[in-house]
């Protein structure tokens, strides 16, 4: 299922896509873009608790490019992600999204970590200006849970506060405790 883009879907259409992703019970393919969308917490709770019941999906990707999801929207997302067990790829992209912190990065690997079959993450955080060495951490505690993660691609670029130096201890740490990890790329500018 591929659904593209719209400025004006707001909470009640993101509610309304959570009711109908619940009668896809053989979904194994799902692609949402909701860049510049307003969704609030509300929405996000709706489509967490749906995609939970998401229970063949394999592949996942979400963007949510510059629309106003925080760190409670995160929560619910990661909350979502917990009944993905199947789910072999995942992208996720919250660049331009200003109110993303640490946090909210917290509730993404509570969610990331029980991913046990998960092969290929993309993450796109650039432009998130919030986020510090301490969401690098919570990000590392949560994928050294994914012993079959073999590719990693993530976007750091214009977060100001990860340092060239966060950056190097956060993949040093990636690459010693995953050992089925084949690609680390990672954007930090």
């Amino acid at each position: 299922m591929n659904v593209f883009s719209s400025i004006k879907i707001t909470d009640v259409g993101f509610e309304n896509m959570g009711k109908v992703l619940v009668a896809q019970k053989r979904l194994e393919k799902l692609s949402l873009d909701f860049s510049l969308c307003r969704i609030t917490k509300n929405g996000f709770l709706t489509f967490g608790n749906s995609l939970k019941t998401l229970s063949k999906l394999n592949s996942l990707s979400l963007r949510f490019q510059g629309s106003e999801i925080n760190n409670r929207g995160l929560e619910y997302l990661g909350n979502g992600l917990k009944g993905l067990s199947l789910l072999e790829k995942i992208s996720l992209t919250f660049s331009k999204s200003d109110e993303i912190t640490d946090e909210g990065f917290e509730y993404l690997s509570e969610g990331l970590k029980t991913l046990g079959f998960l092969r290929y993450l993309y993450w796109d955080f650039s432009m998130c200006l919030k986020i510090t060495e301490k969401g690098l951490k919570s990000l590392a505690e949560g994928l050294k849970e994914l012993r079959c993660l073999e590719n990693i691609d993530m976007n750091f670029d214009y977060c100001e506060e990860i340092t060239s130096e966060a950056s190097a201890r956060f993949l040093q740490s990636l690459k010693s405790h995953l050992p089925s990890l084949k690609k680390i790329s990672s954007d930090i500018i």
